[in-house]
């Protein structure tokens, strides 16, 4: 069964925005966990 083929590609673009903000989030979380290593380290 084909699907039509717009809602979905709207549907992506919205994944898509959605992927965005959790990487972005994901990365800061990241960025802020290795300072606080690097402190700890004192590297």
């Amino acid at each position: 069964v084909l699907r039509p083929q717009r809602p979905r590609l709207q549907g992506l673009m919205a994944s898509g925005s959605d992927l965005q903000v959790f990487t972005f989030r994901t990365t800061a979380s990241l960025h802020k966990l290795f300072s606080a290593l690097y402190m700890f380290f004192d590297i």
